[in-house]
């Protein structure tokens, strides 16, 4: 962080799939932006525009979607 801005970042979903993913078009809403509500709500619904759960995993988008704009919140 440098202040409110975004000057390094990597989201990282762990429990997502068989291996970490990680969430680069994400990434990429908040590197060098300012973190606002707004921005870690994009963020977040970006990083979930490519899942693809298993059925058995689907309740999981909604929960990382809500951890995803917290923890970019929690930066600020």
């Amino acid at each position: 962080m440098n202040g409110n801005k975004c000057s390094k970042v990597a989201i990282v979903l762990g429990s997502a799939a068989p291996v970490p993913y990680r969430c680069r078009e994400a990434e990429g809403v908040v590197l060098n932006q300012t973190i606002t509500d707004a921005l870690a709500e994009r963020a977040a619904k970006k990083a979930m525009e490519n899942a693809r759960p298993l059925s058995m995993n689907n309740y999981k988008l909604p929960l990382f979607e809500a951890i995803i704009k917290q923890g970019l919140l929690n930066l600020v």
